[in-house]
């Protein structure tokens, strides 16, 4: 059987991919993070009574101020090559250190977060959910503990794609086909010849609805199934965030939850036995 560290190594290579994506685009972004920028901290201080009076007001307005705030998408990216060099070389000396980077990448990320709520999604979810997991799998001495970790990742990938799903079996929009020709249409997350092309054929557009639906409201049910089970939520998966990359643009949700499927094919494995 699969050692739960190596699977979560194997889990840490996309999500390493992720975390990369993210800290480059906040990097080359980082006029935004300047006062009077877009994200400036002198406008989000006021958001948060943290920031503005108690004990840890200071330090925090040190470490979310421009410039000091760009040393946490730095540290990430220190934190991913270890991680990566972990992943790749699969050495047993380095399961430690890659636990670590992993919890590193966490505290950087949730100190991101923490300074700036608005456009977060559930990849920047799954990031963080991923991250705790693999780091869990790494630095926990019990092999229970560790396969538990393992469980959890599973369960948050299953959990989102079933709730994700259920929202979208129950709006109207969605069952009668006109929400994704919709998304599609708009400037900032879509391609509008794609919208246009949808709205003139009405029936491909509840062809694609009905099969995101039947994709995410099926995922929990054929894990049951075992490793077939996962390798079709994978295929589906893949295919999924791909088009969601590649029609609005967001690439992180292909890689953060690409970053659970490691966990899902162990997962599986134990539905196999069980099955047996």
């Amino acid at each position: 059987m699969t050692r739960p560290e190596s699977v979560a190594l194997w889990c840490a290579l996309p999500l390493v991919v992720a975390v990369t994506i993210d800290s480059l685009e906040v990097l080359a972004e980082r006029r935004q993070l300047r006062a009077g920028g877009l994200f400036g901290f002198e406008v989000l201080v006021t958001r948060h009574r943290l920031f503005l009076r108690g004990p840890l007001a200071g330090p925090l307005g040190r470490v979310f101020r421009y410039p000091a705030v760009l040393a946490l998408p730095v540290v990430q990216l220190g934190a991913a090559g270890i991680l990566a060099a972990a992943a790749i070389v699969h050495a047993p000396s380095l399961v430690v250190p890659a636990g670590l980077a992993a919890l590193t990448i966490l505290g950087a990320r949730m100190l991101l977060h923490l300074r700036n709520r608005f456009g977060l999604d559930g990849s920047d979810q799954m990031i963080l959910v991923a991250c705790t997991a693999v780091a869990a799998a790494l630095l926990l001495p019990d092999p229970q503990a560790r396969a538990l970790a393992l469980y959890y990742l599973a369960g948050q990938l299953l959990l989102s794609y079933a709730a994700a799903g259920a929202a979208k079996a129950a709006s109207p929009q969605w069952r009668s086909g006109w929400a994704i020709p919709e998304i599609t249409s708009m400037l900032t997350y879509g391609t509008p010849r794609l919208g246009s092309w949808l709205k003139a054929h009405p029936a491909a557009g509840r062809v694609l609805c009905w099969a995101v639906i039947v994709f995410e409201c099926s995922a929990a049910v054929l894990i049951l199934a075992g490793t077939s089970g996962a390798v079709a939520i994978i295929a589906g998966g893949v295919l999924f965030h791909v088009s969601i990359a590649a029609i609005m643009g967001l690439n992180m949700f292909l890689w953060s939850f690409a970053a659970a499927y490691p966990a899902l094919l162990y997962v599986a494995g134990q539905v196999d036995a069980l099955w047996r």
